[in-house]
């Protein structure tokens, strides 16, 4: 993911509009990028007032630990969900391998 491409989904990252492969992409490229990591925050901070005069909620004003806990959370979605799908394919491979085993069984004994 180039810069250009990085800094225009920030707004759609700080909706949760991204899809699964932009988020990885997004992440990986903030988490190694310090220009766009800046300018993420830059948006982040932004958001976060726009919220609190908004809301007229109480919010910490530790930016950066906010912007990495945002990170960490997605990061951390996105990895529960690699693994339910890698749990799903291993179950579906199973059940297909039982099929087989069943299925040659049953033909043994005709």
């Amino acid at each position: 993911m180039t810069c250009n491409e990085c800094q225009k989904l920030i707004p759609e990252y700080l909706n949760n509009q991204l899809n699964k492969k932009e988020l990885e992409s997004f992440i990986s490229h903030v988490r190694s990028c310090p220009v766009c990591y800046e300018e993420l925050e830059t948006y982040f901070i932004i958001a976060l007032a726009t919220r609190v005069l908004d809301e007229s909620a109480e919010v910490s004003y530790d930016i950066k630990d906010m912007l990495e806990q945002d990170l960490n959370d997605k990061e951390k979605t996105l990895n529960k969900k690699k693994r339910r799908f890698i749990l799903l394919l291993s179950m579906i491979l199973l059940f297909l391998i039982l099929d087989l085993i069943l299925t040659f069984h049953l033909l043994g004994n005709f």
